[in-house]
């Protein structure tokens, strides 16, 4: 999964380097824009099964998934 996501985000066009400033006003090298790949349904559910495996093989234990508005949420309501 390290090596495949950071993969479907360059596919997508997700991630961008150059230079950003970031919320905290970090100058950071590299953009990740997560509100693009719910736009590439493959690339989506590729993401999506890629996390849910990692949860099921890590059989990890949670109550609630949570997602920041607005890039993640499509994120954690497929998740959940």
């Amino acid at each position: 999964m390290q090596t495949k996501i950071p993969k479907l985000l360059l596919e997508c066009n997700a991630i961008k380097f150059g230079e950003f400033t970031g919320s905290s006003g970090r100058v950071l090298p590299y953009y990740v824009d997560l509100r693009l790949i719910p736009s590439h349904p493959e690339i989506f559910h590729r993401i999506i099964d890629s996390y849910v495996d990692l949860i099921e093989r890590e059989e990890v234990n949670f109550d609630r998934v949570a997602g920041v508005p607005v890039g993640a949420l499509p994120f954690a309501a497929a998740i959940a």
